[in-house]
């Protein structure tokens, strides 16, 4: 199914969302109910990538960056 996906848009895998920042994003139907049921924010994906790089950062930002002793 996930070969039948890749490079086209055909509609009934995608759903629309409309993201926190008003974007109304095309969103995996299944990526949607997984995020659905551990109830988290839907988002698209320039705030997702936003979000991503503000952890990152935060990431890099610990002392305990140095040492190597974060676990995610």
């Amino acid at each position: 199914m996930l070969n039948r996906m890749l490079g086209t848009e055909n509609p009934q895998y995608f759903t629309k969302i409309y993201c926190s920042c008003g974007r109304l994003a095309d969103i995996d139907r299944m990526a949607c109910k997984v995020k659905k049921s551990l109830h988290k924010d839907l988002e698209c994906a320039r705030c997702r990538n936003l979000r991503i790089a503000r952890e990152i950062e935060l990431l890099d930002e610990s002392p305990d960056a140095e040492s190597g002793e974060i676990y995610i």
